[in-house]
């Protein structure tokens, strides 16, 4: 060995060691106060905060994009001052929905009047996805586990109590 590697091999060392002493310190009580929460192994962001918000997004865009006739859901909606076409967007929500393996709350904003598509209203309190397209119309939805709200659909084949 060259003398000159046996100095990058010593240096190699010190630096290794100081280096393990600087991720040490920031995964301590002191280092996380200074560093703002240091390296620790818990995850920032949990799967379920981050499928919350992204199932309910993906959801509107789907939903949105549903061809109706020749027209889209969302074409739909800025025609709900008509009660006809409000009338064919809510049986077509309920055909929508029928497989969904979730309670959804539908709200459409149809000039600063809330009418529901499909479930209840949504508290105000509560998160919930949005979309306006031109101020005085838009969407708001929520989404539930299947039965929390008591929203579950019964086909319409099934009878009650086998009658």
């Amino acid at each position: 060995m060259q003398p000159d590697d046996v100095s990058d091999l010593i240096i190699a060392m010190i630096l290794v060691v100081f280096l393990s002493a600087v991720v040490w310190a920031l995964q301590s009580p002191v280092g996380k106060n200074l560093a703002g929460d240091g390296l620790n192994r818990e995850a920032k962001i949990t799967a379920d905060m981050y499928n919350y918000n992204f199932e309910e997004n993906i959801f509107l865009v789907n939903y949105l994009r549903t061809p109706i006739a020749k027209l889209t859901v969302a074409d739909y909606i800025l025609m709900c001052d008509n009660d006809e076409k409000f009338k064919d967007l809510k049986k077509e929500t309920d055909k929508i929905l029928r497989g969904y393996d979730r309670d959804v709350n539908i709200i459409v904003t149809c000039k600063n009047e809330k009418k529901i598509v499909s479930g209840y209203s949504i508290d105000d309190s509560e998160s919930r996805t949005s979309l306006f397209f031109n101020g005085d119309k838009g969407v708001e939805i929520k989404i539930y586990s299947k039965g929390t709200l008591g929203l579950s659909r019964v086909s319409s084949y099934s009878k009650p109590f086998g009658g």
